[in-house]
């Protein structure tokens, strides 16, 4: 019997929480957090988690809310930028790349990045990264089947924009590599994992291809290892490790069994789905997963077994796990936020 993490703050919102992501910065815990919805007007928050007036609640510590500004259409992701960019920002992605400054008084716009030169309505954009090595540069997918690489230094024009896959891309991630600015993987509907060096753009590494082509959504690199990259498939309940070295065929898949046995999707008789990954801040051996079936469970990657579990009550749409204080988790459940410690 593995052992069970446990709540520790809790905060509920008047909206279906999604993206979930907490800052680098070693002065506070803060999170930045954003909303679902089928409005125009969606939702960016950022909240603190600190030390709770054990007089007040029984918990040992509370959330209360920062800052917060409508955002155009439902964030695909949000990201706090590397620890190593002298002033903190905060990226978005939906139908542009925005970057926010956070400020005491709120959130403002700094920038609203586009490749897009013609006036036309845009590619949504899937999702984003900031590279750890250089803090000036992100990328970012998009449904149009291209990545496109920014430098900050100069948002009026795309460092790169490549046609990544043959369909639309889903995600993509910066290598922890040293020179990991220039190499980065992606995944999408084609069902590959592909991997791209910008210096060297006439061809790709296909790592990883799904045997029935059925897509992949979201990869997460192995930031202590990066031999190790982990992907999520469609409509599954199962992430997949893979070592780049041998990719051909899965390290690890990682599938919460009992779940996927006793609690089908009723509306569609299919396991319920994982949404959402994340690599342990301090370990290349541990990888939390969550979804449909409302567990968020760490898995150790040498035993492909889990060692800790927590039960949402509900759908867990994202998991963000604290790189600065490496015992809090948080994860969107409906339209609440839970941070636990595990």
């Amino acid at each position: 019997m593995h052992a069970r993490a446990r709540l520790a703050a809790a905060y509920s919102f008047p909206w279906t929480v999604y993206g979930v992501s907490w800052s680098n910065s070693r002065s506070d815990k803060v999170l930045a957090v954003s909303s679902i919805t089928e409005e125009y007007a969606n939702h960016l928050q950022i909240l603190e988690l600190h030390e709770a007036d054990m007089a007040e609640t029984s918990k040992r510590y509370t959330l209360t809310v920062k800052a917060g500004v409508e955002h155009p259409y439902p964030p695909t992701r949000v990201m706090w930028s590397p620890a190593t960019m002298p002033e903190t920002r905060l990226a978005s992605t939906a139908d542009y790349l925005r970057i926010w400054h956070p400020q005491e008084n709120g959130l403002s716009l700094s920038a609203i990045l586009s490749n897009n030169r013609t006036g036309d309505s845009c590619a949504p954009l899937t999702s984003c990264d900031w590279s750890d090595m250089d803090p000036n540069i992100l990328g970012t997918s998009s449904i149009d089947t291209t990545c496109t690489i920014w430098d900050l230094n100069n948002t009026k024009q795309a460092k790169k924009q490549i046609i990544a896959h043959d369909a639309e891309v889903f995600d993509m991630a910066f290598s922890p590599l040293h020179g990991g600015s220039n190499i980065f993987g992606s995944v999408g509907a084609d069902g590959s994992l592909r991997v791209f060096d910008i210096r060297c753009l006439e061809s790709c590494t296909i790592a990883y291809e799904t045997p029935d082509l059925s897509a992949l959504l979201r990869l997460a690199w192995n930031k202590h290892d990066a031999n190790f990259v982990a992907v999520m498939l469609v409509d599954s309940p199962t992430v997949l490790v893979l070592d780049l070295r041998m990719s051909a065929s899965p390290y690890a898949q990682l599938t919460n069994t009992k779940a996927a046995h006793n609690n089908s999707n009723v509306s569609t008789g299919r396991p319920p789905s994982v949404n959402a990954m994340a690599w342990s801040p301090t370990s290349a051996h541990h990888i939390c997963t969550a979804g449909e079936d409302h567990e968020a469970i760490m898995w150790d990657t040498r035993v492909h077994a889990p060692v800790l579990q927590y039960s949402g009550g509900s759908y867990i749409n994202a998991i963000g796990w604290c790189q600065t204080a490496p015992e809090f988790l948080a994860m969107s459940i409906d339209k609440t936020l839970h941070v636990v410690t595990i």
